[in-house]
């Protein structure tokens, strides 16, 4: 048993688990029927009787009992003040769910509260405010508390939650690299000065990874991502950390450590990643359309799936990484690309120079690409070191996208389109 299912009486009973609604939604429907036509029946099994009782009592019956008589005048009594009882219980039901709800959202205010306490404290004689952690992190807990007990504030919470931290991860301005800084200088840039998150913060990081699965197929359902986006998180130190699905887009991650962090199906697009480490971390199928990856460390990375679509990857290390069927559309390498062992099978490539990048080589038959792209040495769709499954002009976006899908589904009897008239005869 988990530590959030304590032993009660709905557990006992066997109802401790909520009703998965979207299961068999085919059988809603039959129970609806069946349940209808049971408590109907005997509705109508009773009223029908007690208006013969009636009948007998006042047209002609013998003489009733007294015992009879009382009867009869109960049964009367009893279906006249049913529907009044009905809507009692239905009204009282109601009363209690706006009670409840009121104190949800009293509780969420008072939480809220104190997520911006402060105290002063004296140091040598001078008095400053900073942040209450101790009253904070209660504040933070209270939240999550709240979060378990109450489905319907949950994303209210996840959102609460993703605003503390977007707005206290950098507890000061971290300067940028001055200059047009190279891919040399943000890597050494980056390691100096990398620090870990606030103890507030990490709590409120903490608690966002420790969600159960109910409440993230909630997020789901509802089409609902953590909130990071243009969060300032230069050089904190995230090793590890569980952001799946999460919306970090123009996110300053510059320098930051990332190493084996969960980032499945994040969108990173429009991230500053310059000199960041994403060492081991896991970004299958996330969005790195637009990022700015120049320096960045991502050795043995898991790429597959991802998209990198006009990423900006001079001197990134991209040594071991598992790039199968990633999107690199519109990238941009140079000579100090790191590519020692990566794995590029399935990837696509369009309006990408290749000119400057001979370790690309290896990798090309096992690619798909267009006639948008320039080999190393600068060589197109005329040279022999063109790939013979490479269309030799330009497809349109939707065109490549068809054309990439249909070679990844029979790489071996794929046959290229033949180019437009007007681009054969050219």
């Amino acid at each position: 048993m988990s530590k959030n299912n304590k032993p009660d009486l709905r557990a006992w009973l066997g109802f401790a688990k909520p009703f998965n609604y979207a299961a068999a939604p085919w059988l809603g429907p039959i129970v609806s029927g069946v349940m209808v036509t049971v408590v109907g029946g005997l509705f109508l099994l009773a009223i029908a009787s007690a208006a013969k009782m009636l009948v007998l009592a006042v047209f002609g019956a013998p003489i009733l009992s007294t015992g009879r008589s009382l009867s009869i005048g109960g049964v009367t009594v009893a279906l006249i003040g049913a529907p009044f009882v009905v809507w009692r219980s239905i009204v009282a039901q109601k009363t209690l769910n706006v009670t409840e709800q009121g104190h949800i959202t009293d509780r969420i205010n008072k939480a809220v509260e104190g997520l911006g306490a402060e105290k002063t404290v004296k140091r040598d004689g001078d008095e400053r405010t900073e942040p209450n952690l101790e009253v904070r992190i209660g504040a933070i807990y209270a939240l999550e508390r709240l979060s378990q007990d109450s489905e319907r504030d949950h994303i209210q919470i996840m959102e609460i939650l993703c605003a503390y931290i977007r707005q206290n991860a950098q507890a000061q301005d971290v300067a940028l690299p001055k200059d047009k800084a190279t891919p040399e200088k943000w890597r050494a840039w980056a390691i100096r000065g990398r620090e870990h998150p606030r103890l507030d913060v990490d709590v409120a990081l903490k608690v966002i990874e420790r969600r159960d699965e109910t409440r993230k197929q909630h997020e789901t359902d509802k089409g609902y991502r953590l909130g990071f986006e243009r969060a300032p998180l230069r050089k904190i130190i995230l090793t590890g950390r569980d952001l799946t699905g999460a919306d970090l887009r123009d996110a300053q991650l510059q320098g930051a450590d990332l190493r084996a962090a969960t980032l499945q199906g994040a969108d990173l697009w429009g991230a500053q990643l310059q000199g960041a480490d994403l060492w081991d971390a896991q970004l299958q199928g996330a969005t790195l359309g637009g990022a700015e990856l120049q320096g960045a460390d991502l050795w043995d990375a898991q790429l597959q799936g991802a998209v990198l679509r006009a990423a900006t990857l001079q001197g990134a290390t991209l040594g071991g990484a598992e790039l199968q069927g990633a999107d690199l559309g519109f990238a941009t390498f140079d000579g100090d690309t790191n590519l020692t062992a990566a794995t590029l099978r399935g990837a696509a490539v369009r309006f990408v120079d290749f000119t400057e990048i001979a370790k690309i080589e290896p990798h090309l038959e096992g690619m798909f690409g267009d006639g948008t792209v320039i080999l190393p040495g600068g060589h197109g769709p005329k040279h022999e070191s063109w790939p013979k499954h490479w269309p030799k002009f330009e497809l349109g976006y939707k065109q490549f996208d068809k054309e990439w899908k249909k070679w990844l589904a029979d790489p071996e009897g794929y046959v290229p389109p033949e180019p437009p008239e007007e681009d054969a005869q050219g």
